[in-house]
């Protein structure tokens, strides 16, 4: 008789779902818009979880304004949450989910419409999945697949070396274009790379793939300097720095260096730099030019030969047969 209910326990036991632990991080550090928000989950039984930024979620650093919430689950393949702030919904996400583990979703506030988006830049959540989960769209395209937007942008990190000149205090970076969003250079160790109060700051941004872009560097408001960055074939990029105490305020340390794997078109190898990029340029143009230039030559030389040279030697010709046959 006790068997039977030995066995319906073990058998409700396997019926039940695995679980799966979501978290969610917010990376406010720019736009500085939230105040209490909240991660609501569609799934029966789920209450609204808080976010918070005191390293109480595994992964989260102290007060570094990158905000984490984490919920566990049972397990489902799609899963869709929203974000809350001041009761208004900043925004909901349809998701993808692993068979088991942990699932990270990274995304950041900005000064528009909507406040929170992607963040495809976003490191890996430390103790996590290996990186931040895949988002999906309206329409059920992964946003995170190579043939989508995320195809056409390149992270960059970028270092601003304020060693010599020790003139920045609130430093943020931001790329040359109409709308583009500032990403602030930190000091303090929060960013994976820096060295805190070493007077090199670091920052990352996400730009549109393309042949190079302008990076200005502000600080309390106002441009310290410019600098024109080309871009390599990579989806992720690292840029030095480097101010300056004069007129410039700024200049490129060093081209930038690839730091992730190929997803545009490559001249030789898939990691290759900017700078050898544009070396094999300049090299095919002049080889280009060298081949057009020595067929240029070859028609002027087989000109002047059918024109000038080759008659005067079959008078010379026609004139050497003649003295011949006057000495016979």
């Amino acid at each position: 008789m006790t068997l039977v209910p030995a066995l319906l326990g073990v058998a409700l036991a396997q019926s039940t779902p695995d679980a799966i632990t979501v978290r969610v991080a917010i990376d406010d550090r720019t736009a500085a818009i939230l105040e209490a928000p909240t991660l609501e989950v569609e799934q029966d039984g789920v209450v609204p979880v808080r976010f918070s930024d005191d390293g109480h979620v595994e992964g989260d650093r102290v007060e570094d304004r990158i905000h984490m919430a984490a919920v566990k689950l049972a397990q489902t393949e799609k899963l869709t949450f929203r974000v809350r702030d001041r009761g208004e919904v900043l925004g909901s996400f349809d998701v993808s989910l692993p068979s088991s583990g942990t699932a990270d979703f990274a995304l950041k506030t900005v000064k528009g419409d909507p406040p929170l988006v992607i963040d495809f830049a976003a490191p890996p959540i430390p103790g996590g999945s290996g990186g931040p989960g895949l988002l999906l769209g309206a329409d059920g395209a992964e946003d995170g697949d190579e043939d989508g937007a995320a195809a056409d942008q390149i992270s960059l990190r970028v270092f601003v070396d304020d060693r010599a000149v020790a003139r920045l205090q609130e430093p943020r970076v931001v790329v040359d274009e109409e709308g583009a969003t500032p990403s602030l250079l930190f000091d303090d160790g929060s960013l994976e790379g820096d060295a805190a109060r070493d007077r090199i700051f670091l920052g990352e941004l996400t730009v549109a793939r393309a042949e190079y872009v302008t990076l200005v560097v502000e600080d309390l408001g106002l441009p310290v300097g410019r600098a024109k960055v080309f871009l390599p074939s990579t989806t992720e990029a690292e840029v030095h720095l480097v101010t300056l105490d004069g007129g410039e305020g700024l200049e490129l340390k060093s081209e930038p260096t690839a730091t992730g794997g190929t997803d545009g078109p490559a001249v030789g190898s898939s990691a290759m730099a900017p700078g050898r990029d544009r070396f094999v340029h300049v090299l095919w143009v002049a080889i280009a030019m060298f081949a057009m230039g020595l067929a240029y030559v070859r028609s002027v030389v087989a000109t002047r030969w059918e024109q000038d040279v080759r008659p005067l030697l079959e008078r010379l010709r026609r004139h050497l047969d003649t003295v011949a046959s006057g000495e016979e």
